[in-house]
């Protein structure tokens, strides 16, 4: 399968009360009428679906996605710049990979998961979506960093039947590692620096019940962690 898709929109942003009450500006008025933003997303899949001689089903898929999104906004209006106005541009432009598979049987479930995340995610000083050389204090950009997300997970599930009474537990473990590099020549090397690095394991634990007290109802209690 292959999608895409591809946007692009404009906003008024904040508008300045003591403009407002002085006439200046209406309903569909704007202190920037340059905000707003683009977006793309272009993405690809693949899955297949078996079952063997013992009518378990395995299952596997990967997928590719590329994705660019450029936000520009304006909360300040002109307080930090007053000759060019505060407008910042947020850009997010990344590739997602990854694929799971899973072996299912009778009420069993047990699978695996993975997925990649590299991104370059910067932010510059723009007057009406034009890049000026500082950002405010700074040389622009304000920052730019490259990230990279590494999420491996497995997970089990089960569901028990008993006297009519349905109970479906599951479990799932994820390990995420989080890699951050300045890409920033004025920080990369300085106490200001955006280069980090974080790795987290976690449990996620799922329970559902389900029973039907009369034939007309059904009572579900789900819960779960993460």
């Amino acid at each position: 399968q292959i999608d895409f898709f591809s946007g692009r929109w404009a906003e008024s942003g904040l508008l300045s009360e003591q403009e407002i009450r002085a006439g200046r500006l209406g309903a569909y008025s704007a202190e920037d009428p340059t905000q707003g933003g683009t977006a793309m997303r272009a993405s690809a899949s693949t899955g297949i679906t078996t079952r063997d001689r013992r009518g378990a089903t395995w299952h596997l898929d990967a997928y590719l996605v590329q994705a660019s999104d450029r936000v520009f906004t304006n909360r300040s209006i002109f307080l930090r710049d007053p000759d060019h106005g505060d407008q910042l541009e947020h850009v997010d432009d990344r590739v997602a990979y990854g694929g799971g598979g899973y072996y299912a049987r009778g009420g069993i479930r047990i699978g695996v998961q993975a997925r990649a995340d590299d991104a370059n995610i910067g932010m510059w000083h723009d007057e009406r979506r034009r890049r000026l050389d500082t950002c405010f204090a700074v040389d622009n950009p304000c920052t730019v960093t490259a990230a990279h997300v590494r999420d491996l997970a497995v997970y089990a599930e089960d569901t028990l039947r008993w006297h009519g009474v349905t109970v479906a537990p599951g479990a799932r473990l994820d390990q995420l590692t989080w890699d951050n590099e300045d890409l920033d020549a004025e920080t990369a090397t300085s106490t200001k620096s955006l280069t980090a690095t974080a790795a987290r394991a976690r449990i996620s634990p799922k329970l559902g019940i389900t029973f039907a007290p009369t034939r007309a109802i059904d009572v579900v209690l789900r819960g779960g962690g993460g």
